[in-house]
């Protein structure tokens, strides 16, 4: 799978774009409603269980996510990945004005079509939200999904909303 595919340079180009409009009001309405208590109840009611975990928020967008599992449980750290690299601009600057240290939080901008620059066998929760219905051709959605699976631990969590 080629990196600079048409498909992927224009969700790379469109989500670049779409910071600004991201920024204002960061998909805070999906933190009512229930969804975030139902993608999320897991960690919410076990919040111990994940002390000196590492989790990732694939398609991070603005870090809303990664801020709502910051204050879900005592995490060793909370890591995004996006293709936007505005949003990974912006995650940073939103996390540190949060008062969150850069110890507790990475962000990186993916290529679009797997999960690199990731390491292996790192993660032990990804979520992913709002984001691989986006990825309507089925060999990249495939690929990133079989790299989500690399870069978790043996017996790793994935939380997966489409």
């Amino acid at each position: 799978m080629k990196k600079n595919n048409k498909y992927t340079l224009m969700q790379k180009e469109y989500y670049e774009n779409e910071t600004g409009r991201m920024r204002i009001g960061n998909h805070k309405e999906h933190n009512t409603k229930n969804y975030y208590n139902i993608l999320l109840s897991d960690i919410k009611n076990n919040s111990n269980n994940f002390k000196d975990k590492i989790a990732l928020d694939f398609g991070c967008g603005c870090g809303r996510n990664v801020k709502n599992l910051l204050e879900m449980a005592d995490w060793k750290r909370v890591d995004g990945i996006d293709i936007s690299s505005n949003n990974i601009k912006y995650c940073n600057e939103y996390l540190k004005e949060l008062g969150y240290t850069s110890d507790k939080f990475m962000f990186k901008s993916s290529n679009g079509i797997d999960c690199k620059p990731l390491k292996n066998e790192v993660y032990d929760f990804v979520v992913s939200t709002i984001t691989l219905q986006h990825i309507c051709v089925h060999e990249i959605r495939y690929n990133i999904l079989k790299d989500i699976f690399r870069i978790m631990k043996p017996g790793g969590i994935f939380s997966l909303q489409v």
